[in-house]
């Protein structure tokens, strides 16, 4: 096997984990801080986000806002993560 086959199977690999992690994540079986810069959430689902110190409960809009606490209007999130589902009841 030569380098590059090695190279092209390790990229292989890689892009098949990429394509696999996203999937879960849509499927809400991974729970991941996603940068802001990386993409958004779903419009109107209710997230985690956070920026500096703080973490929030907040949705995101399709015209460029967040809604959330109005004590943290000013800020900014740099990350968001979905929320857990909730426990089954009993």
């Amino acid at each position: 096997m030569s380098f590059d086959d090695i190279e092209a199977a390790d990229a292989e690999r890689r892009s098949r984990e990429a394509t696999e992690i996203s999937e879960a994540e849509e499927l809400g079986l991974v729970l991941r801080w996603i940068p802001v810069g990386e993409r958004l959430p779903p419009d109107g689902e209710r997230v985690l986000v956070t920026w500096a110190d703080y973490v929030e409960i907040a949705s995101w809009d399709e015209r460029g806002f967040w809604d959330w606490d109005a004590e943290h209007r000013g800020e900014t999130p740099t990350h968001w993560m979905r929320l857990p589902s909730a426990p089954e009841g009993e």
